[in-house]
């Protein structure tokens, strides 16, 4: 692992949380000082994604360390562990916005929005920053395995998505198949993960296992930006994963709070203001996460993670506020309203062509540089426009 990286990304993490606590502290202080709502609400939520931010970073560091003692590849931890670890704040928002405020639109629009986030803007915002770091090799590497099994698993996701918002409601059952997706794409890659174990038994011999309860050299998880940290053993890790996952979980509470009172400012359905505000506060720790992994020479993670992220979001944030909802309403399916139906539909669609378009350009010398990084930025404005002019439409 490159230390110059490394400790790139050490400082760089440092300097972006000042940064957005400085610009929560702007939008906050002119909020109250024009007396207005919707400037101190936006500083809000700068402020919750910080907090979700710090929350999924020690849990993503804590993942990661499974994952390297089970021997997981960097493409499968990226496609699982870290999808996971940073997709946490989609899934409790999109269970708060049906639970608390019975409002499934906004449910859609946050994992479509961070889908979109996630598989545009991450690997572009990666690309950018490796041209930048890393000169020797200026663009990001993206493995064909990623691409025809992380990428196609998350496109069908996407078609049976649409058919759902195509159809109007979503039902129990229909949450049932989205499970039953995520386990066939969960089985795919462990049987790569098993393949990747033999392969290197073969290549290194059967490498001896730390016991759970000895400290391996070095492995430590950082809070706060490195504030403090902690040795990690196996019942430390599973501490660190509920404490983080319940932080992360209140930060998404007062996220769903903010977003619902910025359209009650606005005049808009909440819909819109989740699409970009709820869904680019929740894919911070995704970037990041990517990020890192890029800066550690882990291409294939940063892409994975990415695709993993997007497949979750669609298959199991979008399945499980289904089923709750079905379990406290007597089986009652999740329908939307006239006002939201069509925006719905709309931005399913374009999510799916997006993730056409992006596939192809990653498909293209599998790598990403800085050209294709800029149309990527581009399609992000495309989506950006949509979301815009939908909120104005219904305004």
């Amino acid at each position: 692992m490159p230390v110059s990286e490394e400790s790139f990304l050490a400082r760089r993490s440092v300097k972006i949380g000042g940064i957005l606590a400085l610009t929560a502290g702007l939008f906050c202080g002119f909020g109250a000082l024009l007396n207005s709502a919707l400037l101190t609400q936006f500083g809000t939520v700068v402020l919750i994604s910080i907090v979700i931010w710090q929350a999924c970073d020690p849990f993503a560091e804590t993942a990661q360390w499974i994952g390297r003692r089970l021997n997981l590849p960097g493409s499968v931890r990226g496609a699982t562990l870290d999808a996971v670890a940073s997709s946490i704040p989609e899934l409790f928002s999109g269970i708060f916005f049906v639970l608390h405020y019975d409002d499934f639109g906004a449910t859609v629009a946050t994992c479509a929005g961070s889908a979109v986030y996630n598989m545009i803007l991450i690997p572009a915002i990666c690309a950018i920053g490796i041209s930048i770091i890393r000169k020797d090799r200026p663009y990001i590497e993206v493995e064909s395995e990623v691409l025809y099994r992380d990428g196609v698993w998350f496109l069908v996701s996407e078609l049976l998505l649409l058919y759902c918002l195509f159809s109007g409601n979503l039902s129990w059952m229909t949450a049932i198949i989205f499970l039953l997706l995520y386990a066939g794409y969960v089985l795919h890659l462990y049987r790569d993960a098993a393949t990747h174990r033999s392969t290197t038994r073969m290549n290194q011999g059967d490498p001896e296992r730390n016991s759970d309860d000895t400290p391996v050299a070095g492995e430590v998880v950082s809070f706060f930006g490195g504030a403090f940290s902690m040795v990690l053993t196996m019942p430390r890790a599973i501490i660190v994963l509920i404490m983080t996952t319940l932080a992360a979980a209140a930060a998404s509470f007062f996220l769903v709070h903010a977003c619902e009172s910025m359209s009650g400012e606005l005049g808009v359905p909440t819909f819109f203001v989740a699409v970009i505000i709820a869904s680019a506060a929740s894919s911070v720790p995704d970037t990041m996460l990517s990020l890192g992994a890029a800066l550690r020479g882990d291409d294939s993670g940063a892409v994975s993670n990415a695709f993993g992220s997007n497949t979750f979001d669609v298959n199991i944030c979008l399945a499980l506020p289904v089923l709750l909802f079905a379990i406290l309403h007597d089986g009652q399916n999740i329908s939307w309203s006239e006002s939201e139906s069509s925006g719905v539909f709309w931005l399913g669609v374009l999510l799916w062509v997006l993730s056409v378009i992006t596939i192809g350009l990653l498909r293209h010398r599998f790598r990403i540089g800085r050209g294709k990084a800029l149309v990527l930025c581009m399609l992000y404005l495309v989506f950006i426009g949509y979301a815009v002019a939908g909120s104005l439409v219904a305004k």
